[in-house]
């Protein structure tokens, strides 16, 4: 009786240490927390910059469309054409970043979808002239 008894106290002890390993195997984020980091999940608002991002582009290539426009309106209805007025001029960011091979410079389709040729075309409907700046190199 006295080897049961001394098997089960053994026993019993095993299984007490067994159960404390086992308890940090299935709830390992016991030990994980106790440093205090980790706490909560990281909380705050991430935004998708890229989406707001191309939102803008979009827009301001809208934009830069519908000012020359409207700068050309402008410049017949004030009277400045008259007076002798005649350019709208571009003077950056409307050309592709690198030339044909033949070296010859084109209009960005994304800053122009409808090209240079459609913006200089309505210019010259209003009778103006569309002056665009370009580097030599």
């Amino acid at each position: 009786m006295k080897k049961v008894l001394t098997t089960l106290a053994i026993l019993l002890c095993l299984i007490s240490c067994l159960s404390v390993e086992c308890r940090k195997m299935i709830n390992p984020l016991q030990d994980m927390f106790s440093n205090g980091l980790g706490l909560t999940p990281p909380m705050g608002y991430l935004e998708n910059v890229q989406i707001i991002y191309n939102f803008i582009i979009i827009i301001i290539i809208f934009l830069i469309f519908i000012i020359i426009c409207n700068t050309a309106d402008a410049i017949v209805s004030t009277g400045l054409a008259k007076l002798g007025y005649q350019y709208v001029n571009l003077d950056d960011c409307w050309a592709e970043y690198n030339r044909t091979p033949k070296g010859e410079v084109v209009g960005d389709y994304k800053t122009f979808p409808s090209g240079i040729k459609a913006l200089a075309d309505y210019v010259h409907s209003k009778g103006l002239k569309l002056g665009i700046y370009s580097s030599a190199g």
